[in-house]
């Protein structure tokens, strides 16, 4: 066990202390990156993950067995790691913790019977507001303006239906003329096949036509003809949906700056 280093991680779980161990060689400690170590710490404790991914600004040192911190380098954490275990340490201390402002957390001690070990602190530097810090009201907002918001929302919606509506419709005429042009002539149409080879039904040695798309005659084809249709209908009423929500959003828009520029006079007379 000469060759191994033990990750001694210390932090709060509910507010209750608690230590999860990790072991790892020191082989595989100084080919870490400073990435990799940190990501090594949260793998083993999942609950410093969540709050890793809570913290706005974190802060790693290391407190060095004279009692001094120095902050963990990102370029040269291999050789930071190399000179701790080269002073004889077996025990490093990640000492996780959340705090109003950086703190440096020392737990570096080298006694009679007791391994030496040096201890790594990962602070939360997120300011939290001062029960007694001047707070900004929040803006009250008005019922014209949930309401033209609203409405925006409704336009979105119009015109994203309309879009995916229109690319549907312009796909299958697309194919319905495809097919079409492949089918020319001036031939008679076998009701079978739908191709326009001049031959009947009965003398027909082809597979019946189960699509507009392969012959190009939309009316042979209830389903097809149906589809289109309600294509073009749905179109139309979204159109027509559309022009009305975005007069909508317009008049409400009006009238929200007409309500806030009679509110800015007034503010001006009374100030």
């Amino acid at each position: 066990m000469d060759n191994v280093t033990e990750l001694r991680v210390e932090y709060k779980y509910y507010n209750k202390n608690r230590v999860t161990p990790i072991f790892i060689s020191n082989d595989d400690l100084l080919s870490l990156t400073f990435e990799g170590f940190h990501g090594l710490v949260l793998k083993e404790v999942p609950h410093l993950k969540k709050i890793s991914s809570e913290a706005v600004a974190l802060r790693m040192t290391i407190v060095d067995d004279d009692n001094s911190e120095v902050d963990i380098s990102t370029k040269y954490f291999s050789s930071q790691m190399f000179s701790f275990l080269n002073k004889g340490m077996k025990i490093i201390c990640v000492r996780v913790a959340v705090a109003e402002s950086p703190v440096a957390f020392s737990n570096t001690s080298v006694s009679a019977g007791k391994e030496p070990h040096t201890s790594i602190s990962i602070i939360n530097t997120t300011p939290e507001s001062s029960p007694t810090s001047k707070q900004e009201s929040p803006r009250i907002v008005l019922p014209l303006e949930r309401y033209a918001k609203k409405q925006a929302e409704v336009v979105q919606n119009y015109s994203d239906e309309l879009t995916s509506n229109t690319k549907e419709l312009t796909d299958f005429d697309f194919k319905l003329q495809k097919a079409c042009d492949q089918n020319r002539g001036h031939l008679n149409a076998c009701g079978n096949c739908h191709l326009k080879l001049g031959h009947t039904r009965k003398a027909c040695g082809f597979s019946p036509c189960r699509s507009a798309f392969s012959c190009g005659m939309l009316s042979k084809h209830n389903n097809q003809k149906s589809k289109r249709s309600a294509l073009a209908k749905n179109i139309a009423q979204l159109e027509s949906k559309l022009t009305a929500a975005n007069k909508d959003v317009e008049n409400a828009r009006m009238a929200v700056e007409k309500v806030q520029n009679s509110s800015q006079k007034k503010s001006k007379i009374y100030s």
